[in-house]
């Protein structure tokens, strides 16, 4: 179910953006269109909306992008806090197994290994190797 209430409330978070950056734009276009035609009674009606409908609009925009920003740090940060303990047993098989898929894939480069979830696979991808957890564990 939380991931229900996410969604709702991204929803209601970009809807609301929307009707904020329309919003924003009409009042500035007829803003424009005032100080255009140099028709004073309506670029002063319509000034102080649009100038606080903008000012809302990038505070928003703005919030929303150091708080995406924030968050991607504090999950980086969290990762590698808690990064679990491998058994030592684990390791060695791992590196065995890896030395085994880099010889029989030729792989001349240093390589780093890693454990692909449920997968009986082996493969090279750039700088690393991941080897399938059945695969490790039936091996």
């Amino acid at each position: 179910m939380p991931n229900r209430s996410r969604f709702i409330w991204f929803k209601l978070f970009i809807w609301s953006q929307m009707v904020l950056l329309i919003s924003t734009l009409t009042l500035g276009t007829v803003y424009n269109a005032g100080l255009a035609t140099n028709n004073v009674q309506l670029a002063s009606l319509i000034e102080y909306p649009a100038f606080e409908s903008a000012t809302l609009f990038l505070n928003l925009v703005l919030t929303f992008a150091v708080l995406v920003v924030f968050i991607r740090v504090l999950i980086i940060v969290r990762s590698k806090i808690s990064k679990p303990q491998i058994d030592l047993e684990l390791r060695q098989r791992l590196f065995n197994v890896g030395t085994q898929v880099k010889s029989v894939m030729k792989i001349d480069r240093p390589v780093r290994f890693f454990v692909g979830i449920r997968s009986y696979n082996a493969l090279a991808r750039k700088n690393r190797v991941v080897i399938g957890e059945r695969l490790l564990r039936d091996s």
